[in-house]
């Protein structure tokens, strides 16, 4: 799953302008995306000018994600901490993103610290929400929807049967 919302996000990206991302398409395409990646790699992190909204809404974001993929996995919270600084620094920053940019400071710091934090905040909303039936305010959609955007991994598994097909 993660190798698949990879694909989509890094498609995303590289779809979108590249004054948002500031993604160089045109380095990427010269010389390949493995010499790029190298390249970047080896530049080791700065500090990037990505917009904050980057920076400080959608990284910890992801960070959240990755951090509920381990906590709704029966991690606890410092195994969870890990689980996404490990995926946010060497999955996404070092793996996937170094293929586009060269890594960055903030992002390997805010990223796993912030998202941590936003992610036990969507552990215990998960929580909430499960107890209730999986309604929010009264509402199954809502309630399903919340969850796919706080745990969507976990989400999808479950709807699948995944933890059934698990415990037996």
């Amino acid at each position: 799953m993660y190798v698949g919302a990879t694909i989509i996000a890094f498609g995303v990206l590289y779809a979108m302008p590249e004054s948002a991302t500031n993604w160089d398409r045109s380095a990427m395409k010269e010389n390949g995306i493995t010499y790029k990646w190298k390249q970047n790699v080896k530049a080791g992190p700065v500090w990037d000018n990505d917009d904050w909204v980057l920076n400080y809404v959608t990284h910890p974001y992801s960070g959240g994600v990755y951090y509920m993929t381990a906590r709704s996995s029966g991690f606890n919270i410092f195994e969870s901490f890990l689980y996404s600084a490990f995926m946010s620094s060497f999955f996404w920053e070092y793996g996937i993103e170094a293929f586009a940019e060269i890594p960055s400071k903030q992002d390997l710091i805010i990223t796993p610290v912030l998202g941590s934090m936003v992610g036990e905040g969507f552990f215990f909303a998960k929580k909430t929400i499960v107890r209730h039936d999986r309604k929010v305010l009264n509402s199954k959609v809502l309630g399903y929807t919340s969850l796919l955007i706080m745990d969507p991994f976990n989400t999808l598994l479950d709807s699948f049967g995944y933890k059934e097909a698990s415990k037996t």
